[in-house]
C-alpha cells in the first residue's frame, strides 16, 4: 500500500476528504525524506505561507505563491486547509492552463500526520511523517496524477509529472534548511514569541494538540 494511502485509511470517511481525488488518482512517484526536527515543526511549516517568498523563490514564487498571493484558511476539528491562488507578475505571463483546470493550490493537514495539496487540479501530494525521536522526522510522500491529469495527451502527462517531481523534491529539501535550522534554534532560545494575523492553523494546530494532550 502506498504511503498516501496508508496513512489515509484511519481517517477516510472525514469530511475534510470529502471533494479530494484521493481514490481516484494515479501515484507516479514516491520517496521519503529524513529531517533533523521535530514533527511539530513540520506541522507549522505546511499550515502556514509567510515564508514562501523567503524560502521558496525558485518553487512556490516562480510559480505564482509568494508570501502574498491571495489565500483563503478554514479550522475544523480534525484539522485545517487553505486555497491560495497564484498572483501575476509583470515579468512573468500567466502560463496558458490545460482545458478543465482550475488555477491554485489547494491544502489540507489532517491531524496528527497527513498532508495533502492539490496544484490546479492535476496533482495531487499526499504525504505522512513519522516522529523517529524529539528531534529526528521522517516524511514519506507520494505524487498522484488526478483524472484530470490522466486524461490529457501522453506527452502532456509526462511533462507535467516530471515537473511535479522536480518541483516537490526541490521545495521539500528547501524546507529542509529552513526546519533544521529552527531545531538548531529551539535549543538556543527561549524567548516568548507572537503569533500574527496570517499564522491561525498554527494557534489552531497547537490548540488542538493540547487539547488531545488533556483529553
Amino acid at each position: 500500500m502506498s504511503p498516501g494511502r496508508q496513512a489515509l485509511t484511519a481517517d477516510a470517511d472525514d469530511p475534510l476528504l470529502e471533494d479530494w481525488p484521493v481514490a481516484a488518482s494515479s501515484s507516479f512517484h514516491r520517496a521519503s525524506l529524513d529531517h533533523a526536527a521535530n514533527w511539530k515543526l513540520l506541522v507549522e511549516n505546511v499550515v502556514e505561507g509567510y515564508h514562501l517568498s523567503f524560502v521558496h523563490p525558485q518553487t512556490f514564487v516562480r510559480a505564482g505563491y509568494p508570501s502574498t498571493a491571495p489565500v483563503r484558511q478554514g479550522l475544523a476539528t480534525t484539522g485545517s486547509w487553505a486555497l491560495t491562488e497564484p498572483r501575476a507578475a509583470p515579468s512573468r505571463p500567466t502560463p496558458r492552463a490545460l482545458e478543465g483546470a482550475t488555477p491554485g493550490y489547494r491544502h489540507l493537514y489532517l491531524f496528527p500526520n497527513v498532508f495533502l495539496s492539490l496544484t490546479n487540479g492535476l496533482v495531487l501530494f499526499v504525504s505522512h511523517f513519522h516522529p523517529v525521536s524529539a528531534s529526528h522526522t521522517r516524511l514519506e510522500y507520494e505524487l498522484l496524477a488526478t483524472p484530470l491529469l490522466q486524461h490529457q495527451r501522453p506527452a502532456v502527462v509526462e511533462h507535467v509529472q516530471a515537473e511535479a517531481i522536480e518541483f516537490t523534491e526541490r521545495a521539500l529539501r528547501e524546507d529542509l534548511v529552513l526546519l533544521e535550522a529552527s531545531q538548531r534554534g529551539l535549543s538556543a532560545t527561549r524567548a516568548s514569541h507572537q503569533l500574527q494575523g496570517i499564522e491561525p492553523r498554527i494557534a489552531h494546530f497547537h490548540q488542538h494538540y493540547l487539547a488531545v494532550l488533556q483529553t
